[in-house]
């Protein structure tokens, strides 16, 4: 169903313009590991901790 959906948007969003599936297709085949904030794959704490000693304004929430 929400597959279904979901094409039914993508091909909605297509008729007012027609590069947003080829969009799409890029923008997935492009994300990086660090992108999924999958712990197995990156250490969000110490990227926690470098944000911390920066002194920035980011706010990292788990």
């Amino acid at each position: 169903l929400s597959r279904v959906r979901v094409k039914k948007l993508i091909d909605e969003l297509a008729q007012e313009n027609p590069k947003v599936p080829s969009n799409i297709l890029h923008a997935l085949s492009s994300i990086q590991p660090s992108h999924l904030m999958d712990q197995s794959l990156w250490d969000f704490n110490e990227f926690r901790q470098i944000i911390s000693s920066d002194n920035s304004t980011y706010t990292v929430s788990s």
